[in-house]
């Protein structure tokens, strides 16, 4: 049920596009959330979630509203049917892009959506996103996506953010799923650290990761 109430008709004019738009591609759930909470997943969901990405700021008022409705359409985009998907894709990176800067709650939510339906040549894209001074809760989700990268740039870029305690442990687990070599004495500096937790875990990325 719509916080609306259940009679469509009553619904603001975006929400009832909404539903039409859900219906008319054979989906029976009603409204976004109600196709995030969704145990099916529609392939054919993808290309609406992108147009009311690309269109939100014209459809939907702003403030808390257009906030939710943010998170829940890219959340929508955290699926298998929108993997490698170029637009989705695209709209995601807007986000980051957008000023004044969305809320850590929609950065949150692309951030994960980004490390679920990115391709291996979004990389540059990713780097920059990691690099930027723009901190988002997820940024550690894409520190760890560089794991299947293995380049050097992947590798040296996963290093670069073991001083992060908010990045330390996603770029260990990077390292070792790229198989690192000669960063050893990186992760190595880890463990005496004062948290047992990066000493455990700089321990066992270093039984992971190949000799030099």
């Amino acid at each position: 049920m719509s916080k609306y109430g259940d009679d469509p008709d009553t619904w603001p004019e975006y929400w009832r596009a909404m539903k039409q738009e859900l219906d008319a591609a054979g989906i029976p759930e009603d409204t976004v959330v109600e196709l995030l909470n969704s145990p099916n997943d529609y392939p054919q969901a993808v290309p609406i979630m992108v147009d009311w990405l690309q269109h939100l700021d014209e459809r939907i008022p702003p403030g808390d509203e257009r906030r939710g409705w943010r998170v829940s359409l890219i959340r929508n985009l955290i699926t298998k049917h929108a993997k490698g998907n170029r637009a989705a894709i695209d709209v995601l990176f807007h986000q980051f892009a957008i000023e004044p800067a969305l809320c850590n709650e929609e950065l949150e939510a692309a951030g994960f959506a980004l490390a679920k339906i990115c391709e291996r040549s979004d990389f540059p894209r990713i780097a920059a996103l990691i690099r930027s001074e723009r901190d988002f809760p997820t940024k550690s989700v894409l520190v760890e996506w560089l794991g299947q990268i293995k380049t050097e740039e992947a590798k040296k870029l996963a290093v670069s953010q073991l001083p992060n305690p908010a990045t330390r442990i996603p770029a260990m687990k990077a390292l070792v799923r790229q198989r690192a070599t000669g960063v050893r004495d990186a992760v190595a500096e880890y463990l005496d650290n004062e948290h047992e937790i990066f000493r455990k875990e700089a321990r066992k990325t270093l039984d992971k990761l190949p000799e030099d």
